[in-house]
């Protein structure tokens, strides 16, 4: 089966960017399987989190396997240039993935803050906004 996107003009901007939402659209699916550890710690813990892991790494999964699927004709080589939004887009959707259950868990902390504390954990810097840790 053909993709309807196969009609784009051979020039179209969309088409430089498909192979790279092709490419995040897999490496979200495999992210949101790095949601098990945690999931894992929290079931032990018995610290009611659990549900917060699973709906994030569900939803993740979905929207990686749907980027994915909408895309997967049009796989390429990367280029450099590809290579660079394709790690802005990484870093800045791993976090917001990572902002899910943080959101969930803690009542009334903000957008900012949980991503502020999403990217701190990816990077391992072990700054924080939260208190009473």
């Amino acid at each position: 089966m053909k993709s309807p996107l196969r009609r784009l003009r051979a020039d179209s901007p969309l088409l430089k960017v498909l192979p790279i939402a092709n490419v995040l659209g897999k490496l979200v699916m495999l992210f949101s399987l790095t949601l098990v550890f945690p999931l894992g710690v929290s079931l032990l813990a018995q610290d009611a989190a659990d549900m917060h892991f699973i709906l994030a790494m569900m939803g993740s999964f979905i929207a990686g396997a749907l980027l994915w699927l909408g895309t997967r004709y049009f796989e390429r080589e990367l280029k450099p240039r590809d290579g660079f939004i394709l790690v802005l887009l990484l870093w800045t959707g791993f976090a917001a993935v990572g902002t899910v259950p943080l959101m969930m868990a803690i009542p009334g902390l903000s957008f900012t803050d949980a991503y502020f504390e999403a990217i701190s954990g990816l990077t391992t810097t072990g700054a924080t906004v939260l208190s009473g840790l």
